[in-house]
């Protein structure tokens, strides 16, 4: 004997499977694993306007300001960045080559040892700045 099955009618075939709401202890407890935030790498462009507001807190000078810009834009051109850029390694754990390989730069190109020295002081600022940036990031 044979038993005949018959359509169901409570059930419809589906190409699709809508996913259930998570369960509300899932989205309060914690599992004791930290949560990854996604953040933003700072650009150097982030660290100018940063600077800038500085100033206008009357922090720094606004000519001091716009001494270590043109600094710090000097540097880029020579790593060969731009202020779009991701502040990257050259401004950690790189800086002192780069800073180095950057003042002899300025010395080829015929600069006085006053001005190079100058220039270097004006770029130290931006890796505290960065510093900063990575402390509260962290």
């Amino acid at each position: 004997m044979k038993k005949e099955v018959g359509k169901s009618t409570t059930y419809e075939l589906c190409r699709y499977v809508e996913p259930s709401p998570p369960p509300a202890s899932r989205g309060t407890k914690s599992n004791g694993r930290a949560r990854r935030q996604t953040v933003e790498q700072p650009t150097y462009k982030t660290l100018i306007e940063r600077m800038e507001r500085l100033a206008l807190q009357g922090a720094i000078k606004a000519q001091t300001v716009a001494n270590r810009v043109s600094v710090l834009r000097s540097f880029l051109k020579h790593n060969k960045l731009s202020e779009d850029d991701p502040v990257g390694h050259e401004m950690r754990t790189a800086f002192r080559v780069r800073l180095t390989a950057f003042a002899d730069h300025l010395s080829a190109l015929g600069k006085p040892s006053r001005t190079v020295t100058n220039s270097l002081a004006a770029l130290r600022p931006w890796r505290e700045v960065v510093v900063a940036i990575d402390t509260e990031r962290a």
